[in-house]
């Protein structure tokens, strides 16, 4: 068969005040016929084929476990083109990895991170399910054969069942339904400073929830450029790159246009806020390997980046942003720097003096580095990630301050 190229509409894009991008493009896939077709960091949609028509694939709770299911409005999906079922899928993300391929849930993740990687699970045998962690039992193969190119996770054959409208493992490629792949262009994803990204290599139509907080230095890095960032942040904020490190003295300059893609910047002013901190950035062209270090380097200092939460092993002279302070983390072994996605860190090769920070054309109202202590004012997650050391804007939830738990509502 070969391969078809599907043109799929969709909707114009519903703008917030605090959005720039681009007007949405259409989206394209391609079907997958074979593995060379597959891009490290590719978008992918999966849909089962049964009588001429393609059913939608989404993870979904039926009867209180989670399955992948074609069911819309509790009823099994059917549709005469790709275009149709599209919106409807589950998005899909290749990722290579040492011993083979892996397929990540990126529509159910942002739902809850604990439906991540798709697997075979001993205690739902014959359903295609998804677990967090990476195993033996989430490996990807295919098998070609006559009638068609066969996905199996761990072994098993991913096939549809029409009359359940679920995604089933089988033994035998030739059980129920066959389903196809399609690599997926210009399609929308959401990401969060919750979870971030291991890898991303493709053009997304992005929503971007990130917290940033007013009159502080926010640290931000993400791995696609926007252009005229003041149109998305607004015209009182500003992005600073940091340009020298000399003399005990870290020197930034302001950017007047575009932010590039995978380097730091601070951002600081009246920052606007959007709804739920979600930002419409528009079609972006995204890239960043899973094995690639996010590091920015400049005579006397490095900044280390992460699309993702993270912990980052002490190192002397180790910084982090918070508020309007920069905190040193202790030079301990088992000490870890924690950050949420789409963030990064600095590291100094000399200790810099107190007031070490310089911008150029602003009046800064960073204060004193500070060394970490146990007892202060500053905030944390119940995990131990750092959120500075003023309520104001943090999302909902549960933090710890002073050796005590607190509550934002």
């Amino acid at each position: 068969m070969k391969n078809k190229q599907f043109i799929l509409l969709v909707f114009s894009l519903v703008f917030s005040l605090c959005s720039w991008g681009q007007s949405s493009a259409e989206v394209t896939a391609v079907e997958v016929e074979n593995e060379s077709q597959l891009v490290d960091g590719g978008l992918y949609i999966m849909t089962g084929f049964a009588d001429n028509s393609y059913h939608a694939m989404g993870y979904q709770g039926i009867k209180g476990a989670f399955y992948f299911s074609s069911l819309q409005d509790g009823s099994v999906s059917a549709h005469t083109l790709v275009a149709d079922v599209q919106p409807h899928c589950d998005i899909l993300q290749f990722q290579k990895k040492e011993d083979g391929w892996y397929i990540k849930d990126l529509t159910a993740e942002q739902n809850d991170d604990s439906h991540c990687y798709l697997c075979y699970d001993k205690a739902e045998v014959g359903y295609l399910r998804t677990t967090y962690l990476t195993s033996e039992k989430c490996l990807a193969t295919f098998e070609k054969e006559s009638g068609g190119f066969h996905l199996l996770i761990d072994g098993y054959a991913v096939r549809y069942d029409d009359v359940k409208g679920r995604y089933r493992l089988c033994d035998d490629a030739k059980k129920f339904n066959p389903v196809r792949l399609y690599h997926v262009q210009n399609t929308k994803i959401s990401l969060s400073e919750q979870i971030g990204l291991d890898c991303i290599d493709a053009d997304i139509d992005v929503s971007l929830h990130r917290v940033f907080k007013p009159e502080c230095y926010n640290t931000f890095i993400v791995p696609f450029d926007i252009p005229n960032y003041k149109q998305l942040f607004g015209q009182e904020a500003a992005a600073y790159i940091p340009t020298a490190c000399k003399e005990g003295l870290i020197y930034f300059t302001e950017v007047k246009s575009d932010l590039k893609a995978n380097t730091p910047y601070l951002i600081f002013g009246k920052i606007n806020i959007p709804a739920n901190h979600v930002y419409e950035i528009g079609l972006v062209k995204a890239s960043h390997k899973s094995n690639e270090t996010l590091t920015y380097h400049i005579p006397g200092l490095t900044c280390y980046g992460t699309y993702k939460v993270d912990k980052f092993a002490s190192k002397r002279n180790m910084y982090i942003f918070g508020d309007n302070n920069i905190v040193k983390v202790k030079d301990k072994s088992k000490v870890k720097a924690s950050l949420n996605a789409f963030r990064w860190l600095l590291v100094c090769d000399k200790t810099p003096k107190a007031d070490a920070l310089r911008f150029e054309k602003v009046a800064t109202e960073i204060k004193s580095l500070r060394i970490s202590r146990k007892n202060d004012d500053r905030i944390y997650t119940l995990g131990g990630l750092y959120m500075g050391s003023s309520i104001q804007y943090l999302p909902k939830g549960i933090y710890i301050r002073n050796g005590k738990k607190i509550v934002v509502r």
